[in-house]
Formats: C-alpha cells, structure tokens, sequence
C-alpha cells in the first residue's frame, strides 16, 4: 500500500527507477528527469507527473502491477473456494433409492411414512410436500420460479423438483448421515426421469419402483374421506377427475418403463393398510 505524505514517491527516470525518500530526506533534495528539464523537489506533485511522460509511464507500471496483483489473488480466493465445494461434493456418499408411484389416494404418504418407522435407516421425501414447502419460503429464488410458473398456468421446471430433492438428500445425509430414500410421487413423467439421471443419476442407485394398484373408485372415496379434514384444495371431486387423467396419461408410462426395467414391485393397494404393508415390508427387509 503507498501512503500519500508517509511516503513520497520520486520518479527518477534518468536511472530508470522509482524509489522512495522519507520526509527525514532533505525538503530540497531534488530529481532529473532526462525526459524532459523539469528539476523538482522530493515531493512530486500531480501536475508534475502528469506533465512528465517518463513519470507517467512508472505510474502506469505501478497501477497494472497492483491490479495484476489484486486480480490474482481473487482468481486464488475464487479456486480455493470451488475446490471447498468440490470437496464436499465429493464427500457425499451413493444413495439407495426407492420411487414410489400410484394414483391419488392409493396411499403412497401412508406407506411411505410406515416403511420409515419401521426401518430407521430410511427416510421419506415427497417431491409434492418439496415443493410446497418451498414456495412458502420468502427468500428462496426457487420459490420465485416455482410461485411464477404455478400463477401463470405452467408445470414446475423437472429440474427444480429434482434440485429440491437433491438438496433434502444432503441434508438429512449432513443431518443424520441417513444414505436410504423412498420418494414418493416421483417421477410422474418421462421429463422427471430424465432429469433425474442428468442431476443424480451417477450419485445415486433406484433399487426399485414400488407401484400402489388401486382402483380409481377406491381412490375417489378414499380423497373425498380425507378433504373432509385436510383442508387441501385439489380433495374435491372436479379437480380428483383431472389428477387421475393425469396420472393415467403420464406416471403410467413410468411404471411400464420400469417394469421394462424389472425395477417394478407392484402392491394391491385397495386393501386395508396393514394388509398393504405386510406386502411392502418385505420388499425392504434385504435392502
């Protein structure tokens, strides 16, 4: 750092140097410039530099050396600090991931959250409680994203879904070194699947696919008992129509491309929910 008036500068460019007097230096002593006749004292003045080419080239040097210099060490903060990331994305551990698919009502959150009583080691995500919570959080982009497309009629970006997904692993692994999902809900189309692959496909293995068969009728009684108290909007019958076409035109295709997969565990979910989870239990017992 120069400190104006601690530390003069003196350009001398006959030797072709810059060097520095202290003020305990003689007031008077003086400095040739061979670039030109100008003969000043010790303290250099912004005038004289700027009528002096050869001070002004110096000043130049000086001013690109300390930009240089600060450009550099940004450029190692900026290195640094994406090797930290690296490293801690590095450090994430395989995940064991379970889908879970079905209709609306089949009873996915039921079973999701039996399976994670019962077997500790493993903790349930649904891509749609994901989203919500987001949306509620006012300093996340994610919500403004989410919250626009939602007002303006569109579907959530599969990337967002998946990105939230992503995030909740981490945290629960950061939290609970928990490495075992079921994810229910997801993914409902072909668009998910693929970004599912693009963002966690190599950091993450889907056991299986565990597919609830109920039939819409048991489906649609089971919704409208349950928008007797949830308070959840889509609970009504108009709205129940459009969801079950939706699942019918999208998530059945993933069932079937899992199936092709031999990744699909399919479960008759119109009994009981104790008779469902005998079935679904045993699914996870060697995992």
């Amino acid at each position: 750092m120069i400190v104006l008036g601690g530390i003069t500068p003196v350009l001398c460019t006959y030797r072709s140097e810059l060097r520095f007097s202290s003020p305990s230096e003689s007031p008077m002593s003086t400095s040739s410039c061979s670039s030109c006749t100008l003969s000043s004292s010790a303290s250099v003045t912004l005038s004289g530099i700027i009528r002096c080419p050869s001070a002004r080239k110096a000043l130049v040097s000086l001013v690109f050396f300390v930009s240089s210099s600060v450009a550099y060490t940004r450029l190692l903060r900026n290195i640094s600090t994406k090797k930290g990331k690296q490293k801690e994305e590095d450090s994430m551990p395989h995940f064991q991931i379970v889908f879970v698919l079905g209709g609306p009502g089949s009873g996915k959150g039921t079973q999701c959250e039996t399976i994670t009583t019962n077997f500790p080691t493993w903790t349930h995500l649904s891509a749609g409680d994901l989203l919500r919570a987001e949306r509620q959080k006012s300093d996340s982009k994610l919500a403004e994203i989410i919250n626009a497309r939602i007002l303006n009629g569109q579907i959530v970006p599969s990337e967002i879904t998946v990105q939230l997904i992503k995030n909740a692993m981490e945290e629960n692994y950061k939290e609970k070194r928990c490495t075992k999902f079921v994810i229910d809900g997801f993914p409902r189309s072909e668009e998910n699947r693929t970004a599912w692959e693009d963002i966690l496909g190599s950091s993450s293995t889907v056991e299986f696919v565990l597919y609830l068969d109920c039939p819409e009728e048991v489906m649609t009684e089971r919704l409208l008992r349950r928008g007797q108290t949830s308070g959840r909007v889509d609970d009504n019958l108009e709205i129940m129509k459009k969801r079950f076409e939706t699942s019918r035109k999208e998530s059945m295709p993933m069932v079937e491309l899992y199936e092709s997969y031999g990744k699909l565990r399919t479960v008759k979910a119109d009994r009981n929910v104790e008779e469902v989870y005998q079935e679904v239990s045993a699914l996870f017992k060697d995992l």
